[in-house]
């Protein structure tokens, strides 16, 4: 849901925008934004855009009433984005690509995206290459969300809000690089932190028992759309 407040300005103490993940557990995010002579407000409902209620006396007071109906749209712009809100449980709206394929969205996923396409369950709007994501699909999408890396579509992100509230994640702590260090982010603008949680343990675990048992142990996992994820371990003997 997005409101725009024209001829408004926004008073910040960094003079930048506002953003808050999770203010309840229904509303998954909110953010407000300068965009030249309005103040835009975009609010992302958990399972659906939430209801509104605007009154102006004595003062502006916005109300927003959660709500359920549909599924909240995902625009994922690059692969590490897409596999994260897989583990997550989430599919897709919308999905860029690492080259651009020349079809209007991934009707095939199983044999159109590479590694991830057989746990798809939709028909993502194909949004181009990762590296210029399609802003003219995105605006007639109209995702509740857009979710992308910080190194790669920083220079676009003035551009990205004005469609949906954004955000940019970065898999890097200090010197390591692996997609663990954001899925909890990720989750937490997706309200799923149970399964971030459920993540995490099953990464753990199977150190654990990789420290303990070496090569003697085989490791598999299961994807199962709707449902969580399995680990499975197989010990030879």
């Amino acid at each position: 849901m997005r409101i725009d407040l024209f001829n408004a300005s926004l008073a910040l103490p960094d003079g930048g925008e506002f953003q808050q993940a999770n203010p309840t557990e229904e509303i998954v995010f909110v953010s407000v934004t300068r965009v030249g002579n309005l103040v835009r407000v975009a609010i992302t409902g958990l399972d659906a855009p939430p209801g509104v209620e605007v009154s102006i006396s004595p003062q502006f007071v916005l109300s927003v009433t959660p709500s359920s109906d549909t599924v909240a749209k995902v625009a994922a712009l690059i692969p590490h984005i897409l596999d994260s809100i897989l583990a997550l449980g989430v599919q897709p709206a919308a999905y860029a690509e690492t080259v651009r394929l020349n079809l209007p969205r991934f009707d095939n996923p199983a044999t159109q995206i590479p590694h991830l396409g057989n746990r798809i369950t939709t028909q993502p709007v194909n949004l181009g290459d990762r590296q210029n994501p399609s802003l003219e699909a995105l605006v007639q999408l109209k995702p509740d969300v857009i979710i992308g890396e910080r190194w790669l579509h920083q220079d676009e992100y003035h551009l990205l809000t004005k469609i949906a509230p954004t955000l940019l994640f970065d898999d890097t702590k200090g010197e390591k690089q692996h997609w663990t260090n954001d899925i909890t982010g990720i989750a937490q603008v997706l309200g799923r932190e149970d399964a971030a949680q459920n993540i995490n343990r099953s990464i753990s675990a199977t150190a654990s028992i990789r420290q303990n048992f070496g090569n003697d142990i085989r490791i598999f996992t299961l994807f199962m759309p709707y449902y969580p994820t399995f680990t499975i371990f197989l010990l030879r003997t």
